[in-house]
This record gives C-alpha cells, sequence and structure tokens, in this order.
C-alpha cells in the first residue's frame, strides 16, 4: 500500500498532467527550465561536500560525503529525454545514494540534444569513463548508474566500451530506464492513462530530437535490441504505472536470457523515477536498497 505520502503526490501530479495539454512542438529551453525548477527544492543530504571536475573537457559534478567507507566510485547520467537535465537537476537523489552508500560520484554534464544529438552524448559518457580510468581508477571501484534517458545511455556506454575490449564497470543500477525509442513496448499504450508524469507522445518528440534522423533500432539508441552477454551485476527499477514499465522489464528478461546477475525491483503503484522524490518514504526505501546493492557488489578477479 502507498505511502499518504505517496498518493498526495500521485494525485497533484494526475491533476497536472490532466489540465495540461500535449505539445506537438515544445521549446526545449522551457523544458530546460521547468525541470530545474521542478528539482530546486529537493534536499541534498547532509555533510555533503560539491565540486565541479572536469575529466577529459567534460564536466560532472563530484558528490562526496564526508564519511566515506567505502571505495567504489558511481558514474551517474541523470535523466531528462536527453534533451534536459543536469548534475544540479539530480544532486538531491545522487546525494542521497552517496550520502547511504557511504561513496562518493561523479554525475556527468553530457551534452544535450537537439543541440548535440545521438551519439553526441555516448562519445561523453565513454570519454569520461576512459578519462577516469587514464587517471587510475579501477573498472572494479566502478559502478554506472542512470535514470530514464540516462539509463539508457548507461547501457548505449556499455554496448561501446565492450566494442572498443575495454572493461565494464563492475556494476551498474538503472532507475526507470528508457531503452525503446521506438516505442514498440506494450506498456506504452497501455499504461498511459495510470501514468501521471509521461505521456506516449513525449517518448516519440523526445526520440525525434535525440535521433535527428539515426535508426532508433541501432541498440545504441535503443538498447532493447543489444545483446547483454557478459554484462555486469544489475538492479533495475520500475514503477507499475508507468509507460516505461516494459522498457525495463524486458532489458531484465533479456539480462537473465544471458546468465547476467541482475535484479528487478518493482515500485506498485508508483511512478517513473519515484526514488528521486525525496519526500516519499518509498524513495527512502529505494535508496536504501541501491545502496544495498552497491555496497554488496563482489571485486572482480584480474
Amino acid at each position: 500500500m502507498l505511502s499518504q505520502e505517496a498518493l498526495m503526490v500521485k494525485s497533484m501530479m494526475m491533476s497536472a498532467k490532466m489540465r495540461s495539454q500535449p505539445n506537438p512542438d515544445p521549446n526545449v529551453q522551457d523544458q530546460r527550465l521547468g525541470l530545474e525548477e521542478m528539482t530546486r527544492m529537493l534536499p541534498i543530504a547532509p555533510n555533503v561536500d560539491i565540486e565541479n571536475v572536469i575529466i577529459r573537457d567534460i564536466r560532472a559534478e563530484l558528490i562526496a560525503p564526508r564519511a566515506i567507507d567505502n571505495d567504489t566510485v558511481i558514474v551517474y547520467f541523470h535523466g531528462g529525454s536527453y534533451t534536459a537535465g543536469s548534475p544540479a537537476t539530480h544532486r538531491s537523489l545522487v546525494s542521497r545514494i552517496c550520502a547511504t552508500a557511504k561513496l562518493k560520484a561523479y554525475v556527468v554534464d553530457y551534452r544535450l540534444a537537439p543541440e548535440h544529438p545521438y551519439p553526441s552524448a555516448i562519445i561523453d559518457g565513454v570519454d569520461f569513463y576512459l578519462g577516469l580510468l587514464e587517471d587510475g581508477l579501477d573498472p572494479n571501484r566502478i559502478v554506472l548508474g542512470g535514470d530514464s534517458a540516462g539509463g539508457g545511455l548507461c547501457l548505449a556506454i556499455l554496448f561501446a566500451l565492450r566494442e572498443r575490449g575495454i572493461e565494464l564497470p563492475k556494476g551498474l543500477f538503472l532507475l526507470s530506464p528508457w531503452t525503446d525509442l521506438t516505442a514498440s513496448g506494450d506498456s506504452v499504450q497501455l499504461r498511459s492513462e495510470l501514468d501521471p508524469w509521461l505521456r506516449p507522445d513525449g517518448l516519440v518528440i523526445g526520440a525525434k530530437a535525440y535521433l535527428n534522423g539515426a535508426d532508433p533500432k541501432d541498440p545504441k539508441a535503443s538498447p532493447i535490441f543489444g545483446d547483454y552477454t557478459n554484462f555486469p551485476d544489475t538492479l533495475l527499477m520500475v514503477g507499475t504505472e508507468e509507460i516505461l514499465y516494459d522498457d525495463t522489464v524486458r532489458i531484465y528478461d533479456k539480462m537473465r536470457e544471458v546468465d547476467v546477475n541482475a535484479v528487478l525491483k518493482i515500485g506498485e503503484g508508483l511512478w517513473h523515477v519515484w526514488p528521486a522524490f525525496a519526500m516519499l518514504p518509498e524513495s527512502n526505501s529505494a535508496i536504501d536498497d541501491i545502496s544495498s546493492f552497491i555496497n554488496s557488489l563482489p571485486t572482480k578477479a584480474k
């Protein structure tokens, strides 16, 4: 059963969605400002330091709790339909994971569409990862994480690294990942009236802006079409009331088919990227699950 806080937030989101009208030609700057405004009031975990860094000319925020007892490092890719979002919009979520797991994280400020369409974000993600390796960070100490578009981006980055024969990180966690830019999952339509946030037409608009004419069935654009052989241990989270439900569940199924150690956590009655909603007890529980997953990852033998 949902908490009272979740029921209230869900009702408010659904009311706002019903009052709004689909916009076939959204202003990307308005979208970016809207996401920044929506996340501005979310709390930052206490006793956490935040520093701007640049690795291989790619900006990121380094979030570090003052109490660290784990040398694992998260490399996090924010959501926002590949057109919006920033380290600032996801500062609250990532700081809470860092504080709970007692480790540090880089939140990568990758380039956004439509100014920088596919595959710019993937190039940035690969370069940032390689930069960390050049600085001496062992892949056995790295966990990739991301939500929504950032979750799909994580998978695309791992495909690109594997193609180049580069050692993959030891773990991966994905929150409501957007993995199918063709929108072929049944949940896109079947759960559209249940989803208090996302609309099917929004997926089409975001995909068009990001792809800029590229093939949506390319696995690095739509990871649902990829091969997950030899992928690292993975945690996936998705809510039952989001149109991207199938984008997550089908990835989990594909991973299990090739014996990836994947864990699927389903949030009953919850929506897209609910762990980011810090006012919810369900969010705190999800943060605990993410932290426990990261801290339980084995170190791979060399």
